[in-house]
């Protein structure tokens, strides 16, 4: 259209320069041509000039001297039967710039460009007064130069009134082309026949068209004109896939929509999406459109093929932030009076959208209370139906979205029967236990204040309490034990108890709280410290291993016993021995453990710490009164079989702590014999240099010794003559001189 219109103001140009040329005569041309180009010049130069002046023009009270030939050139109709009879032309009606504007075209064929457009439009319809053709045209193309948004329409009038064809193609084709741009207004003063022939010849969706123009007497006639093919066209969508009727109503024009629907307009359309209009307006919360649907009997259960959602899943999850914003009762008449038609109709209340969420669903995840207010007090709604997680609506109620603790639509929901005891298929989790675990601690509170069973173990075996102790939710502990839960539950795996995870994680005031209730008695079952987990641990043990000797403290003062056991029945100093844990010995034998049991698969508690090469424990056994005279499978005692295993430190802490080294020990044949006897008849070299040097050598003066010395003395030799040992010769230079000497 630019590309247009700077053609034409091109095409004006061209046209002034001709007129210019036309006044020079040229050399050579035919001499009518030169009369011809004479004429005009000599008609140019008696624009308002009084020399051979035949006649007056009366211009609004002002006298023009004219020439009647000019006139007659010019054209045949001057409003009088005949021009020549007449001295004087009154131009009744016409402004005296427009009408001194078109004696000057009459006169010299100009017309100046830079008129504005109502001087051009007058100027045009007194061209018409005197059938002025080449005015006509000359004005078109000023007028189609000038052409915009803001006056293509009152330009499109003028070329219908004036049939100026030129005009009138290109003002309709500029309108068609911007529409959108044009001011509605505009097209106030198109009458409906008019604007209707406008949008008929020249839109492919004149109804749509006029409806986008708000005139419904040009849809009227766009209706009752195609009789034969309106419920075509009533249906119709445009370019952007829009159908008359839902135009209508999104633009608020409800007296047109009721005309199409009088017409045949289906209130039960779909968009090019599949989706119905009543559906379409409800996700876009288009309330007041639903109203005029439902009011024209659309059918209420439609569903959108998408999400899968009926209307009442949409009114449920509409967001009325909007409306509540308007201050008052009256933004939400509307949305209030298609929730009580909808749940009238026959929409099923308990349908369930693509991820089965009910309507009741959504209306507590919106914490839609008037939606919510009004479903509940249905007979055939079910409160327990579980969504595609597996959670019913009630575990919405719980979980307050902004932290509150408003728990008004639990309340209802309870009160009206819905189930608290709801069980997660997944986990297994009760709604008590998915409380726990996602720290809704008000919640869980709420529930075991309304009755809930504390006891019920998901598909891992943890209970409420379980829970509450692995997060160190003290409160819910002291409660859950309060309403009889049961602290010595397991978890599946690992046998954890609560009060093992509470240990195990460090939630020390979970622990108090545990073993000052077995403490009171106030539970409905007492606390077992005996209970042990798959990693072998029970209560005590697992503080002990720790190095949580607090704990450990609390709980021996809670009554649990030192000598507890693990899971093969031994006791934990066993455990800890085996284990090479010399921290936990040390701290069982400082608190009066039994250090001289026996286990089954075990030696005794001395020897046992002499095999594990832990020092300190056996310094504290034999302090703390350990039998020394225990010995192994073998019959051997604690220092022997320290010396065996060559753990001189060890030996030398039990000879310290009182062991005899001159003890007689069993020896072959059934014979006894003295440790260095048995060093020696084994042949153990390091057991027999520990022996001579540290204890044997510094009592020389007791008969015994010199009697073992001698004994000594014929074993070497005879073993250096048999075996020519080094390791006997050694002995042989340490033991034999010195005790010559």
């Amino acid at each position: 259209m630019d590309d247009y219109l700077n053609g034409q103001s091109k095409l004006l140009a061209c046209d002034h320069k001709q007129e210019a040329a036309q006044v020079v005569a040229s050399a050579g041309e035919p001499t009518e041509t030169a009369f011809a180009r004479r004429l005009l010049s000599t008609a140019r130069e008696l624009f308002e000039s009084e020399k051979l002046s035949d006649m007056t023009v009366i211009l609004d009270g002002r006298k023009i001297p004219c020439h009647r030939f000019v006139f007659v050139a010019r054209s045949d109709y001057w409003s009088v039967n005949n021009l020549a009879k007449v001295s004087t032309l009154e131009f009744e009606g016409l402004p005296y710039d427009t009408g001194h504007t078109l004696l000057k075209w009459v006169y010299t064929d100009e017309v100046d460009v830079k008129l504005g457009d109502w001087m051009i439009l007058d100027l045009v319809h007194a061209a018409k007064r005197f059938n002025l053709h080449q005015l006509i045209q000359r004005c078109e193309r000023l007028l189609i130069s000038s052409l915009n948004v803001n006056n293509c329409v009152k330009f499109y009038k003028c070329a219908l009134d004036l049939n100026a064809e030129k005009l009138l193609e290109t003002t309709s084709h500029y309108i068609v082309s911007l529409l959108g741009n044009i001011p509605r207004e505009s097209f106030d003063q198109l009458g409906s026949a008019a604007l209707h022939g406008l949008l008929e010849s020249k839109f492919k969706f004149p109804l749509h068209a006029a409806i986008s123009l708000r005139r419904e007497d040009v849809v009227r006639l766009c209706v009752n004109e195609h009789s034969d093919r309106l419920l075509s066209r009533l249906a119709e969508p445009n370019e952007k896939g829009d159908i008359p009727l839902q135009m209508a109503l999104e633009s608020r024009q409800d007296s047109i929509a009721q005309c199409l629907v009088d017409s045949g307009a289906d209130v039960d359309s779909k968009t090019l999406q599949g989706v119905p209009l009543i559906i379409d307006f409800l996700k876009r919360g288009d309330y007041e459109s639903c109203s005029f649907l439902t009011a024209n009997a659309a059918c209420l259960n439609c569903v959108d093929p998408m999400e899968l959602r009926n209307g009442l899943h949409i009114l449920a999850a509409g967001c009325l932030s909007s409306l509540n914003g308007q201050g008052s009762c009256e933004g939400l008449a509307p949305y209030a009076n298609l929730v009580r038609r909808f749940l009238a109709g026959d929409v099923p209340v308990n349908a369930v959208d693509r991820e089965h969420n009910t309507p009741l669903h959504l209306a507590v995840l919106s914490r839609n209370a008037v939606f919510f207010n009004s479903i509940v007090k249905l007979s055939s709604l079910n409160f327990d139906l579980l969504n595609d997680q597996g959670l019913p609506a009630l575990w919405y109620a719980l979980d307050c979205p902004d932290g509150s603790d408003n728990f008004a639509f639990a309340e209802e929901l309870i009160s009206r029967g819905a189930n608290f005891n709801s069980i997660r298929p997944k986990t297994g989790d009760t709604l008590l236990s998915m409380c726990v675990k996602n720290d809704l601690t008000s919640a869980a509170l709420y529930l075991v204040d309304k009755g809930a069973s504390v006891d019920v173990p998901n598909a891992e075996g943890e209970t409420a309490l379980y829970l509450a102790c692995s997060s160190g939710i003290v409160d819910l502990v002291a409660v859950l034990l309060g309403h009889g839960a049961n602290p010595n539950v397991q978890r599946k795996g690992d046998n954890e108890t609560p009060l093992l995870v509470a240990i195990r994680r460090r939630h020390f005031a979970a622990v108090d709280v545990l073993l000052k209730d077995r403490k009171e008695g106030s539970c409905r079952l007492p606390l077992l410290f005996e209970l042990v987990d798959a990693r072998g641990d029970n209560a005590l043990s697992l503080a002990i291993n720790s190095g949580l000797y607090q704990v450990a403290d609390k709980l021996m003062s809670a009554g649990c016993s030192v000598n507890s056991k693990d899971a093969n029945g031994d006791l934990l100093l066993t455990k800890f021995i085996e284990e090479a844990n010399s921290d936990a010995c040390l701290y069982l034998i400082h608190h009066g453990c039994e250090i001289n049991e026996k286990a089954a698969n075990y030696p005794a508690p001395l020897i046992h710490a002499v095999e594990k090469h832990l020092p300190q424990v056996v310094e504290a056994l034999c302090k703390a009164g350990v039998d020394t005279t225990a010995t192994n499978d073998d019959g051997d005692s604690a220092l022997w079989v320290a010396l065996c295993l060559q753990m001189e430190d060890v030996a030398a802490i039990l000879v310290k702590s009182g062991m005899s080294v001159d003890a007689w020990v069993p020896g072959p044949s059934g014979c006894l014999q003295t440790l260095l006897h048995k060093a020696i008849d084994e042949n153990n070299q390091s057991a027999a240099c520990f022996l001579i040097q540290k204890y044997v050598v510094g009592r020389l003066n007791c008969l015994r010794n010199l009697h073992c010395l001698r004994l000594l003395q014929r074993k070497v030799e005879y073993s250096l003559t048999i075996a020519s040992s080094r390791r006997l010769r050694f002995i042989s230079r340490v033991a034999v001189p010195k005790a010559s000497g």
